[in-house]
């Protein structure tokens, strides 16, 4: 549904950069979703995939969006890709693996539902 929705927005806005890169996080969740954790390595580089470019791809939403949205996709990208980094690392701040995972998978969810509800407008 990401890659559908991109081809739209791209065709109404054209947006080049956003629309690859949200178009690669799309692609990358279907392979999360394809490959399940019994394929560990091939799960791991499609959630990094998805994770990276759809946090990319909410920056770059930047100059399509009005504030303070715009302001909140950057500062939810930033957490984001923090928490990736965190996770990476090993450190999961008392969290546990399942809580870093949320504090990485939450902001881009939020965003794209921020996102999705200004293109309505």
């Amino acid at each position: 549904m990401t890659v559908a929705g991109t081809c739209l927005i791209f065709r109404a806005l054209r947006p080049r950069l956003f629309s690859v890169l949200l178009s690669l996080a799309g692609i990358g969740a279907m392979g999360v979703s394809i490959f399940t954790e019994d394929f560990l390595t091939v799960h791991f580089i499609a959630s990094v995939v998805t994770l990276l470019f759809g946090s990319l791809a909410a920056i770059s939403s930047y100059r399509l969006i009005r504030s303070p949205l715009k302001y909140l996709s950057v500062i939810l990208s930033l957490l984001e890709l923090m928490a990736l980094i965190l996770m990476a690392s090993g450190i999961a701040l008392g969290l546990g693996v399942g809580g870093i995972e949320r504090m990485i998978a939450y902001p881009i969810l939020l965003w794209g539902m921020g996102f999705g509800g200004h293109l309505q407008k």
